[in-house]
C-alpha cells in the first residue's frame, strides 16, 4: 500500500506496467491509498533474479533444519536423531 505522493509508488506503478505487480486505486480500507499486490508474473522474476541460497555446512544445515522441524526435542536430541537417520539411509543428508 502507498499514496501517490509517496518514494515509492512509481516503482510500483512501473511493476504494474510491466505486468508484475496489480493496483487497487482508491480502497476505502488503505484511507484511499493504492493497494498492490504481486502477479504470478512477478513471483516467477524473483526467483528468477534472485542468487541461489547460500550453501551451507552439514552442522548449519542440520542445524536449520532443526529450527524448522517442528518438535519438542533440544537441538542436541534432533542431531543424534538426524544422524541416525541418516546412518540408516532415511535421509539423504
Amino acid at each position: 500500500m502507498t499514496g501517490e505522493d509517496s518514494k515509492d509508488h512509481g516503482d510500483c506503478m512501473a511493476l504494474v506496467k510491466a505486468g508484475f505487480m496489480r493496483v487497487r486505486k482508491d480502497h476505502p480500507l488503505s484511507g484511499g491509498d493504492h493497494v498492490f499486490w504481486v502477479t504470478d508474473a512477478g513471483k516467477a522474476a524473483v526467483v528468477e533474479q534472485s542468487p541461489p541460497p547460500p550453501k551451507l555446512s552439514r552442522a548449519k544445515q542440520t542445524y536449520q533444519d532443526w529450527l524448522d522441524y517442528d518438535s519438542s526435542m533440544s537441538f542436541i536430541e534432533y542431531a543424534k536423531w538426524k544422524s541416525r537417520q541418516r546412518t540408516e539411509g532415511r535421509v539423504s543428508r
